[in-house]
């Protein structure tokens, strides 16, 4: 195994042996995507839910790191330590990473590598579809934030902040954090047009330039409970908290924002396009960004039955459909997504919050353990 040396002083090992060369050499391009059908609501009862596509099925970690689907794979903190990579069209165990300390983050870089850190540590990097090895870097790794198609974005155990080459392994910039370590957990973060947002757990959002690390624009006195910024293809930045604020993300200038209940905070919004959803205890809300419009312009509301504080995890938009978390977490609700016509209820047994994710017309549906594949109704 070679030694290397990296930006930022930070050891590099390639993970071949015999002659040297790019440690991403061997990385095959990204696989398509299998779409599931769309079903229809003629072929479902009124207020049946349809059927599952695969599972639950008992692998995942409780109130773990949210499913991330990569193409070909939905990459989830295993039950027993470490990554796995479940089939999305059939949930078989395509590969797994037992080192990997999953509550530290997990991302996948242009659909072709899966990145987290270990538990010494270290960076690792694998082939998204195949778990296949293809790199180690840096050193100290407390956190992996972010990445988008060529950098990764992680906080070092002294609270730095560094974006790593995924490609060349050099360390592109390194500047201090944000925001202080929490001890309620990291921070969030997205990217988009070339920013890096992060939601500090203090409060404290800042839009970094991904080239450089500078601060475009940063705002304060947001969510300190984890939740995630959410970036439209608006070019629009929302954040959840005692307001749900959105921003310009390429100037930050204010767009609009809306106060919470007095039951509890906004949620971990998702954006779609044009529009974002949010859930605030027992209200879940669409509202649509319009240019020059400095107020939200709320399209419909939704009443869920329950009880509770609710969750700061984001709802699932998948096809014509949108999945809302109840308020003690008993069950989804599946709404239609321009008319917010009811179409069914998911409940899973176990107990723990429902954490989703969505891609290839499927919503990943995991809670207390197990995880499902759901269809979706087509637009």
């Amino acid at each position: 195994m070679t030694v290397l040396g990296a930006g930022g002083g930070a050891g590099v090992w390639w993970l071949d042996r015999g002659e040297p060369k790019s440690p991403t050499a061997d990385v095959p391009p990204a696989v398509a995507t299998p779409e599931a059908a769309f079903v229809s609501a003629i072929d479902v009862p009124p207020g049946k839910g349809p059927k599952a596509l695969w599972g639950p099925l008992d692998v995942v970690a409780d109130e773990g790191e949210l499913p991330l689907p990569v193409r070909d794979v939905v990459i989830v903190q295993a039950k027993t330590g470490g990554l796995l990579a479940l089939s999305v069209t059939n949930g078989k165990e395509r590969w797994r990473a037992r080192n990997i300390d999953a509550d530290a983050g997990f991302v996948s870089v242009a659909d072709r590598l899966v990145v987290g850190v270990d538990k010494n540590g270290v960076l690792n990097a694998f082939v998204a579809s195949t778990g296949a090895p293809v790199w180690q870097t840096q050193s100290g790794v407390d956190d992996v934030l972010a990445a988008d198609d060529t950098h990764v974005y992680l906080v070092t155990k002294d609270n730095e902040l560094r974006a790593v080459d995924a490609w060349t392994l050099a360390t592109t910039w390194a500047r201090p954090m944000t925001s202080p370590r929490s001890q309620n957990g990291p921070a969030k973060a997205a990217v988009g047009r070339k920013r890096l947002v992060i939601h500090g757990r203090d409060g404290h959002c800042a839009a970094l330039y991904t080239e450089t690390g500078e601060t475009d624009w940063e705002i304060k006195g947001q969510g300190t409970d984890g939740q995630a910024p959410a970036l439209g293809d608006n070019n629009v930045a929302y954040f959840g908290g005692g307001k749900l604020t959105a921003r310009r993300l390429d100037r930050g200038d204010f767009l609009w924002e809306e106060d919470a209940h007095r039951t509890g905070d906004w949620g971990t919004p998702t954006a779609d396009g044009d529009l974002v959803f949010a859930i605030n205890s027992y209200h879940a809300y669409r509202y649509t960004t319009m240019r020059e419009v400095r107020f939200p312009v709320s399209d419909w509301y939704e009443v869920l039955d329950g009880v509770g504080p609710g969750t700061v995890n984001p709802p699932a938009v998948e096809g014509a459909t949108v999945w809302l978390h109840s308020p003690d977490s008993s069950y989804v609700q599946v709404v239609h997504k321009a008319t917010h016509d009811h179409l069914f209820f998911i409940k899973m047994k176990r107990q723990g919050t429902y954490q989703l994710a969505s891609a290839g017309n499927r919503v990943f549906v995991a809670r207390g353990g197990r995880i499902g594949a759901m269809p979706v109704f087509g637009t």
